[in-house]
């Protein structure tokens, strides 16, 4: 795709290139795509775990770490994390054109009567119907545990968690600009966009989305030094409050608080992790594995995360088309949590310095702030 850009700006390359970009919104790819990366997922959890590793190299084949057994299952991990990043960056694709394709049909042209072009709305169709922001989710929140590893094997880890933190990047802004189309066709009115709007709310609360939103959320209080799981999130908070994750799965809502591993693992060792190495400059994040990632970079990202969780779950009641959303309580918890957590990254108290000394205030001075601001 990138050669097609390069081409130049004549009319033949600029067919080539929406002929391309077609062909990557068809349905029938965007369904393969879906099935292709639940089925590498799954193979890289079958490899990971004993049993699977017994079945297909033998009892001790994996005990070696320069056994071909081994190389071959830190291939594996190391394919399911790029797959990962692939598959949610081309989900930012899809989601910046259909929410560019929205945006320009109805508030584009003709603000007396906006209507949805039929490109727009067959282009989220097409996404939502595919559930590739579901399979996309799983790449992230069912890929394992690479800490499990024995100490020895430091480049598979390293590989996958420098993947998994750029594929977050990828979820948080394809999530936003999901509720960004959501925000416009709540302004915008009309049946057809609210129709749109309910197959939007579909995709948006599949269960591995939702524990992918909560897994977001967790390792942005982890960023914060806040750990990455609700406090009280125990048997005996939840005995006491009678509405925790019980409640929240009883009203169809699945996903709990401080299970995700790579935020568990980041708020452990108190860094992030796959963000930078020792020598960056001022106000960049410090780590030992990746290019730096600047302070303002991390704004957006966090921006992100609020707007493509928080503010999708407000103002929608379910019903037969629209799963539930997460309770309340749970959304009151987790909303509290969330603001803490951005206040202490700009008093620069988050993990390795995060925002540095100098914070950009993002949230605040986003053009959606206020919809975010009243979804905290």
């Amino acid at each position: 795709m990138g050669q097609v850009h390069s081409c130049g700006s004549t009319s033949e390359h600029r067919q080539a290139v929406d002929q391309t970009l077609a062909a990557l919104r068809a349905r029938g790819f965007l369904a393969a795509v879906a099935g292709a990366a639940r089925g590498i997922a799954a193979m890289a959890a079958l490899v990971h775990s004993e049993a699977g590793q017994r079945e297909l190299f033998g009892p001790t084949a994996t005990t070696d770490p320069t056994a071909s057994s081994t190389q071959e299952l830190d291939q594996c991990l190391q394919q399911a994390s790029f797959v990962a990043v692939t598959v949610n960056k081309y989900v930012v694709l899809l989601t910046e054109q259909a929410y560019t394709g929205v945006w320009t049909s109805l508030f584009g042209s003709s603000l007396v009567s906006p209507q949805l072009s039929p490109g727009a709305v067959d282009a989220w169709d097409a996404l939502a119907d595919s559930q590739l922001l579901a399979a996309a989710a799983v790449t992230l929140v069912d890929s394992p545990d690479v800490f499990t590893l024995p100490p020895d094997r430091t480049l598979p880890r390293n590989v996958v968690c420098n993947r998994v933190q750029d594929a977050c990047r990828y979820a948080g802004i394809s999530m936003y600009y999901m509720q960004a189309t959501q925000g416009a066709l709540h302004s915008a009115g009309g049946s057809e966009g609210q129709q749109l709007a309910v197959g939007l709310l579909r995709a948006m609360r599949h269960v591995a989305v939702r524990r992918l939103q909560v897994a977001l959320l967790d390792q942005q209080a982890a960023h914060a030094g806040m750990g990455a799981a609700l406090q009280g999130e125990d048997e005996g908070e939840e005995e006491r409050d009678g509405q925790g994750q019980q409640a929240a799965q009883a009203d169809g809502w699945t996903g709990s608080s401080g299970t995700w591993w790579f935020a568990r693992e980041e708020a452990r060792q108190r860094r992030l992790l796959g963000v930078g190495p020792g020598a960056c400059n001022k106000g960049r994040v410090r780590d030992m594995q990746a290019p730096c990632m600047t302070g303002d970079e991390l704004e957006d990202y966090y921006c992100h995360i609020v707007h493509g969780t928080l503010g999708t779950w407000g103002g929608v009641v379910a019903s037969a088309e629209v799963p539930a959303g997460p309770p309340p309580l749970l959304v009151a918890r987790l909303a509290a949590r969330a603001a803490e957590a951005l206040v202490r990254l700009c008093r620069g108290e988050g993990l390795g310095g995060a925002y540095g000394k100098a914070p950009e205030w993002q949230f605040a001075k986003a053009e959606v702030g206020s919809f975010g601001a009243n979804a905290l």
